[in-house]
C-alpha cells in the first residue's frame, strides 16, 4: 500500500500525474490542489484534505478510477471550498464525501456532491 503525506500548502500541478502506486494521498496542510496534480493515479482510493482546503482545481483528480472517498477535515460549515466541475472527472461515480458533523451543512461541499451525484456523511 502506498501512502503520501503532503506538507504543501500549495499541491502543484501535475505533482503527481499517473503514480500508478499510490493509492493513499493525505493532504492536511493544503489550501490549494493544482490542476491535474493526481491525474490518472488510478490505485488511488482515498484523499484527505485537513482544514485550510480552500481550492481543488481542475482535473486535480481526472481519471483516478478507483477513488472511493474524500475527507474533509473543515469543521466550519460556511468554510468556502472551490472546486472545479472537472476535479473528479473521470473517477468512481460512488464517491462518498466524509465531512465533519459540524460542517456535514457545508453548502459548498453540498452543493458539489449533489451536482455529481456522490454522497456526503458526517464524522465525528
Amino acid at each position: 500500500m502506498s501512502k503520501l503525506y503532503l506538507k504543501e500548502q500549495f499541491v502543484e500541478k501535475y505533482s503527481h500525474e499517473n503514480d500508478k502506486e499510490l493509492e493513499t494521498v493525505v493532504m492536511e496542510d493544503a489550501i490549494f490542489v493544482g490542476a491535474d496534480a493526481f491525474r490518472g493515479c488510478e490505485s488511488l482510493t482515498d484523499a484527505y484534505f485537513g482544514f485550510d482546503i480552500t481550492r481543488i482545481s481542475h482535473g486535480a483528480f481526472i481519471d483516478c478510477k478507483s477513488l472511493k472517498d474524500v475527507w474533509f477535515a473543515i469543521i466550519d460549515k460556511d468554510k468556502i471550498v472551490e472546486i472545479a466541475e472537472d476535479a473528479f472527472d473521470g473517477c468512481n461515480q460512488d464517491i462518498t464525501f466524509h465531512i465533519f458533523s459540524t460542517a456535514i451543512d457545508n453548502k459548498y461541499l453540498n452543493s458539489y456532491a449533489r451536482r455529481h451525484h456522490f454522497r456526503v456523511v458526517g464524522m465525528m
